[in-house]
């Protein structure tokens, strides 16, 4: 996304109340051949397609977004996101 800020709030307003979402990225840290991929292919970090996220960014991304039940989870170096839409209230 060019901007994840949006694409995450987006993804928020069109789930449904209690719907998932899942996704995983790179962390800050992954290994220096693909960090210099982009080198030996000749693409300007400028214009790279992938950006890399520490845990708390993610969190900080989920949580403005407008999710409140979502975990970051790090593994190796990537990031697996679970996130929920709170479910609608029922009236009781």
């Amino acid at each position: 996304w060019p901007s994840v800020e949006k694409g995450l709030e987006e993804v928020y307003r069109t789930l449904k109340p209690g719907g998932r979402f899942f996704a995983t990225t790179f962390l800050w840290g992954v290994p220096d051949e693909l960090i210099n991929l982009s080198k030996t292919l000749g693409v300007n970090p400028i214009n790279r397609a992938y950006r890399f996220f520490s845990v708390p960014e993610l969190e900080g991304l989920m949580y403005d977004a407008g999710f409140d039940d979502f975990k970051v989870e790090k593994r190796r170096n990537c990031a697996i996101i679970r996130c929920r839409k709170q479910p609608a209230p029922t009236d009781e």
